[in-house]
């Protein structure tokens, strides 16, 4: 408890040098979970943004509950059980169907979130393509979902995005799934998202594993954090 109240105070310290945060950041109870439980220290969440009088005014009112991981990630259920997917029926981009039980069949799945305005977004497609494939030609149990969240964020299907989006597909060579977001999903972890590129891991349960990872990323990168969560799946066994 007396370490944790020394990390507020050395955050509420950078906080005096640091000014407006960036915008581009997970929620205040991940980022409250992060720093308590050592996955990001005081000048990473500096560095990345992470730092506002949000997070210090939301540790100062929960600092009762929070004085370990245990008792932190507790108070985090609520916001990680809105973070899931939930039981969607859906359909890719060409109209085919989609259910979440498509995550049954893999041990691990990466979704990523994009928009067709996401010069990174798109940028990082074809190193997933190659990850993809490459896992499946060493018989691990992984897979891909791509979702798009401008075809209907207005809420009916806009005909543009969507060409734009198979246009998108076709260009960048890929061929793993890519779903258009529905009800279910706009309520739950799509409606939260705030930049592009999203990623996230789901078990084949469908429930969220891991940490929410915001940004691109190349190739290397992506296969050193899919090899931490296989790692960590494992590690549950």
């Amino acid at each position: 408890m007396k370490k944790f109240l020394i990390t507020i105070s050395a955050v509420a310290l950078m906080l005096s040098f640091t000014g407006c945060a960036k915008e581009e950041k997970p929620s205040v109870e991940e980022r409250a979970f992060a720093l308590i439980s050592g996955q990001v220290s005081v000048e990473e969440m500096e560095e990345k943004g992470w730092l506002d009088e949000e997070l210090i005014n939301w540790l100062d009112s929960n600092i009762d509950n929070l004085q370990n991981e245990e008792s932190a990630a507790s108070v985090l259920d609520d916001e990680k059980s809105s973070s899931y997917l939930g039981e969607f029926e859906t359909v890719d981009l060409y109209g085919n169907e989609v259910k979440s039980d498509i995550f049954s069949e893999y041990d691990l799945t990466l979704v990523n979130l994009w928009t067709t305005n996401c010069g990174y977004c798109i940028k990082e497609m074809p190193h997933l393509e190659e990850i993809k494939n490459e896992f499946a030609e060493s018989g691990k149990s992984f897979n891909i979902i791509g979702i798009c969240l401008d075809i209907n964020a207005s809420g009916d299907i806009n005909e543009n995005k969507l060409e734009k989006a198979m246009q998108i597909i076709e260009s960048t060579g890929v061929t793993y799934t890519n779903i258009i977001p529905d009800d279910v999903i706009w309520s739950n972890k799509a409606g939260s998202v705030s930049a592009v590129p999203e990623s996230f891991f789901v078990d084949k349960d469908g429930k969220l594993v891991g940490k929410t990872i915001l940004g691109a990323k190349d190739k290397e990168g992506w296969l050193s954090e899919i090899e931490e969560e296989f790692n960590e799946l494992e590690g549950k066994v």
